[in-house]
């Protein structure tokens, strides 16, 4: 069993730095981050897969959920003891299936947020947003990556609830949008 968590641990922070340093590429214009209209903030819980943790592989206390704020490309995430990080959604992908009010679309988003834990020790948090945007709602909200830390390391895995239609806008502003208003 132990040696199944520290394998899923390598398979997640492998495909987690993969992901980040892609640099995915878009085919059509839906595709690229300003143009998406969803938010990932929400509260990530652990899965029982986990122990209830949603990070997993660290001594010590349990980080059981992270709670996240986006704002345009900015993202802000904490979690249950105390730990702050902050950093960008760099860059993701949409895959649209169905049409009309049948249509399905999968969202992707990398991140990256670098703060300290409930120790003050400097962690990396890296990885994935995944959604599913099915008629109004969206679901299959999961954050997954690595947890970088100085002096631990873990892998990441969350589950958000699902949203309506009308949580679905990204509250905030792009950087294109910044730059326009600045002009």
């Amino acid at each position: 069993m132990k040696h199944l968590r520290i394998l899923n641990l390598f398979a997640a922070t492998a495909v987690a730095l993969s992901l980040v340093s892609c640099g995915w590429e878009s085919s059509g214009r839906d595709d690229s981050w300003s143009d998406t209209a969803i938010n990932v903030s929400g509260t990530y819980h652990g899965t029982t897969g986990y122990g209830g943790a949603v990070v997993s592989g660290l001594s010590g206390r349990t980080v059981t959920y992270l709670s996240v704020q986006q704002n345009g490309t900015k993202v802000f995430i904490s979690d249950n003891l105390g730990g702050q990080y902050s950093g960008k959604i760099s860059s993701g992908s949409k895959t649209a299936s169905g049409s009309g009010s049948s249509s399905v679309i999968q969202y992707a988003y990398n991140y990256e947020v670098k703060g300290t834990d409930y120790q003050g020790q400097a962690t990396t948090l890296v990885g994935t947003f995944e959604a599913v945007a099915e008629g109004q709602l969206l679901h299959d909200r999961v954050i997954s990556g690595s947890w970088l830390g100085s002096s631990k390391n873990g892998g990441i895995y969350g589950l958000a609830a699902s949203v309506t239609d009308s949580q679905l806008v990204n509250s905030g502003v792009s950087e294109e949008e910044e730059e326009d208003e600045e002009e």
